[in-house]
């Protein structure tokens, strides 16, 4: 049924479908929660702080549990919190500028990172903290041993690491390992019936009641493959068509075009969280697909790029390693290219080979 001047909207509160949002309670993550809460909280109340290391693949809800402990810590415990990106936060300096201007203490406009590290160590005499790390294993292996050195040990500060395997941990250098010495946390994928629960709960949250039905909740939960960010990014999708095309209710084609295929929908999810340079990186190389585009020209695109867009480009050094991470997410895939010297192609991750998401 169309609308005909009756029509009233699919989506009522759409805030509860977005990827920032954190739900109240967290469904299907009770467990993991509880053992977080339990390392972190004793810290308020003694000189030593715990750390925490999250592990667990895309989409099972590592950084909504380590949102949600946020709140639980500053408003239970009058405990500073703090948020880090290591994808768009890629050195100890960009860290900690990060942390100063959140903090909004005076002189986070110096240059110097060991003013900023004594600055927020004088901050830690007088108040406890807890700083989420991330995506810290898309860090060079060298920043993160350096980030962790010099957080680890600071007075009151407690770190919650956020990966999406323990191999990051385990490759640390073995001194800082053993500072840090994380209480360590894995996270399955979500159960097809994790997802019914989950999907239920922001449905029944953001959608006027007639507008969807266990039907909707049961086909997306199935297609989306263990991933929550999957799921509800297809749940908005479906009901944005429906709600387009002024529909009174989600229908099996609106679910049909939300979801398009995992992979287109899971790079939309993945870029969506990259910073800007990332994101022009990968559409130079998408824009290249067909014939694909040498690693050595990249470099030079990106800057002319950059130049139009009237964006500040990063440093060499960073460019490589964002290029990196996007081959790491499965987004762009290279091949030694058919000439002499160490030069590769890349092209844009396909599925069925390897390099994309499914």
């Amino acid at each position: 049924m169309t609308g005909d001047g009756k029509h009233k909207p699919i989506i009522s509160q759409p805030d509860f479908l977005k990827e920032s949002f954190v739900p109240s309670p967290i469904m299907r993550r009770e467990n993991q929660l509880a053992e977080i809460k339990s390392a972190l909280i004793p810290f308020v109340r003694m000189t030593r702080p715990t750390h925490i290391w999250i592990t667990g693949p895309s989409g099972s809800g590592k950084t909504l549990m380590a949102r949600h402990t946020m709140n639980f810590m500053g408003e239970r415990h009058n405990v500073s919190t703090l948020y880090i990106n290591c994808w768009e936060h890629c050195s100890l300096h960009s860290i900690m500028d990060k942390i100063m201007r959140d903090l909004r203490m005076l002189g986070a406009e110096k240059i110097s990172t060991v003013f900023k590290l004594e600055c927020f160590t004088r901050y830690l005499d007088k108040n406890f903290a807890t700083l989420v790390l991330d995506e810290i294993d898309q860090l060079m292996p060298k920043d993160r041993n350096l980030i962790l050195y010099n957080l680890c040990d600071m007075n009151k500060l407690s770190l919650v690491c956020i990966s999406s395997s323990r191999n990051c941990f385990f490759t640390l250098d073995d001194r800082i390992r053993s500072r840090l010495n994380p209480k360590l946390i894995e996270v399955p994928y979500y159960t097809t019936e994790d997802l019914r629960h989950i999907l239920r709960q922001r449905a029944e949250a953001s959608l006027f009641p007639e507008a969807w039905d266990d039907s909707v909740i049961e086909k997306i939960s199935a297609l989306s493959r263990g991933d929550a960010r999957v799921a509800i990014r297809t749940l908005w999708n479906a009901a944005v068509f429906a709600q387009n095309e002024n529909c009174l209710e989600i229908k099996p084609l609106h679910l049909d075009k939300a979801w398009v295929s995992a992979k287109t929908i899971k790079k939309s999810v993945v870029l969506s969280a990259l910073t800007i340079h990332h994101r022009l990186i990968h559409q130079i190389v998408a824009e290249n697909a067909e014939s694909g585009i040498l690693s050595r020209p990249i470099w030079q695109l990106y800057l002319e790029r950059c130049k139009r867009k009237k964006l500040q480009p990063v440093a060499s050094r960073t460019f490589s390693l964002y290029l990196k991470q996007l081959m790491t997410k499965g987004l762009v895939r290279w091949e030694r290219a058919a000439i002499k010297g160490n030069v590769r192609i890349l092209r844009p991750a396909g599925n069925g080979n390897g390099n994309g998401f499914y």
